[in-house]
C-alpha cells in the first residue's frame, strides 16, 4: 500500500535542498528525485509552493478514497479542471468498476459467447490496454479473471472453492481469447462463461484520466491519491509518496520521491485463502501466497497497477529480470524480516528508508 504526502507542502519535498533530476527513463517523462537530509530546507522554493493556490477535493469511488490536490494560477480554474477529472473517474467506474452492480462491464459479462458486444470507449480503451498488459507480462496480469474472481468471490466477503469448482473457473479464463475490433468498438469472448475482471487496472485506468483532463485546463502540478495507486504531476519540486509495511498498512517504510510518475503497490495474502488482499495467479488460479509487497513506478497509473500485480506473480527473482529488460519501469520489492524489512529497489534511487523505519537494502 501506499500514501502520498499531499497536505501542504509534500513532508518529503521539505528534506530536499535542491532537485536533482535523474534521465528520463526511454524517453518518457517519469522523474524521480534524490533523497536529501531533513535539516536542509529552501525557504525561496517552500514560499513559491505557498504562493500557488492549491485545491483539494475528496471522493469515495470504487470502493476506496481518492484524495485529489491541485496547484494552479486560479482557485477556480483548479477546481475546474478536478470537476472535469472527476466526472471522467465517474464515467469509468460505470464501465469497468467490477464493485459495481450496474457497471457495463457486468453486462458484458453476462453477454451470449462469440457475439460481437459495442462498449463504450472507456471500456474498450481500459480492455485494450489490460490485453496490451497481458501480452507484454506473458500472461502474469490477465484481465480475464472474471470466473476466478467470482469463484473465490475477491470483490465480495471472500470464500474458498472447490477443487471441481477451481477447476472449471480455470477453464473458462484467458486473455488470448478475446477478440476486440477497434472499427465499431466490439468485443467477443471466444469461450463460454467467461467474465473480464479490470479492477486490477481500474483505479490507474481512472487516474489516467483525470490527468488527461488536467493537463487540458493547463494544470502542471497535482497529486491524485487512491490508496495502493497515486499519479504524480510536478515540473519543479518533487512529491513523496509513502509505502507501507507488506503485512502492516498502517507503518510507512519507504518513502520515494517522484515528479511526474504514477506509482502502484501490491500486496500477497499469506495465510488468507479469499485471496483479498492480494491477487490472483492466473497459472494456478490460487492467491498469491507471499507476504512480500511490490511497487510499481512508471508513467502510465493503468500499466502500473497492472505491472505491480504481475511482479508479485512472477516472483521476486523474474521481477527483477523483467524490470531489468524494460527501461520505463521501476520497482521495489519488499518482504518482511521479524521487526525489520528487505528491500530490494530496482532503477529506484529515490526510495529511502522512511523515518524510523529499520531496512534492510539487498541491492
Amino acid at each position: 500500500m501506499t500514501r502520498a504526502i499531499a497536505s501542504g507542502i509534500p513532508r518529503a519535498m521539505l528534506s530536499l535542498p535542491r532537485v536533482l533530476a535523474i534521465p528520463a527513463i526511454a524517453g518518457l517523462a517519469l522523474t524521480l528525485a534524490l533523497a536529501a537530509p531533513a535539516a536542509a530546507k529552501k525557504k525561496s522554493e517552500h514560499a513559491k509552493v505557498e504562493e500557488t493556490p492549491r485545491v483539494e477535493r475528496v471522493l469515495d469511488l470504487m470502493g476506496r478514497t481518492l484524495h485529489m490536490t491541485a496547484d494552479g494560477h486560479d482557485s477556480a480554474s483548479v477546481g475546474g479542471a478536478l470537476g472535469d477529472g472527476i466526472a471522467a473517474a465517474v464515467r469509468v467506474e460505470s464501465a469497468i468498476s467490477p464493485d459495481f452492480e450496474d457497471a457495463e462491464i457486468a453486462r458484458i459479462n453476462r453477454g451470449p459467447v462469440q457475439h460481437r458486444l459495442d462498449v463504450s470507449a472507456d471500456l474498450y480503451g481500459a480492455l485494450e490496454q489490460g490485453l496490451r498488459f497481458a501480452e507484454e507480462t506473458e500472461g502474469a496480469f490477465d484481465p480475464t479473471l472474471g470466473a476466478l474472481t467470482r469463484a473465490w468471490d475477491t470483490h465480495g466477503a471472500g470464500r474458498t472453492p472447490s477443487a471441481t469448482e477451481l477447476q472449471e473457473a480455470r477453464t473458462r479464463i484467458g486473455w488470448r481469447r478475446v477478440s476486440l475490433e477497434q472499427i465499431g468498438q466490439t468485443v467477443w469472448f471466444q469461450r463460454d462463461s467467461m467474465a473480464l475482471d479490470l479492477g486490477g487496472i481500474e483505479r490507474g485506468y481512472a487516474l489516467d484520466r483525470i490527468e488527461e483532463c488536467l493537463r487540458v485546463r493547463g494544470i502542471r502540478r497535482a497529486l491524485l491519491d487512491f490508496g495502493g495507486d497515486a499519479l504524480a504531476i510536478s515540473d519543479g519540486p518533487t512529491w513523496g509518496v509513502e509505502v507501507f509495511h507488506p503485512t502492516d498498512a498502517s507503518t510507512a517504510v519507504v518513502d520515494v520521491l517522484v515528479r511526474t510518475a504514477s506509482i502502484s503497490t501490491v500486496r500477497g495474502a499469506p495465510s488468507q485463502p479469499s485471496g483479498r488482499r492480494g491477487c490472483l495467479d492466473p497459472t494456478t488460479g490460487m492467491p498469491v501466497d507471499t507476504d512480500a509487497s511490490v511497487t510499481v513506478v512508471t508513467r502510465s497509473a493503468a500499466h502500473a497497477g497492472a505491472l505491480a500485480i504481475a511482479l508479485l506473480v512472477m516472483g521476486r527473482d523474474r521481477a527483477a529480470a523483467f524490470v531489468e529488460s524494460h527501461p520505463d519501469v521501476a520497482a521495489l520489492w519488499l518482504e518482511p524480516d521479524g521487526p525489520r524489512v528487505r528491500a530490494w529497489r530496482w532503477r529506484l534511487p529515490s526510495a529511502q528508508a522512511a523515518s524510523g523505519a529499520a531496512v534492510d537494502w539487498q541491492n
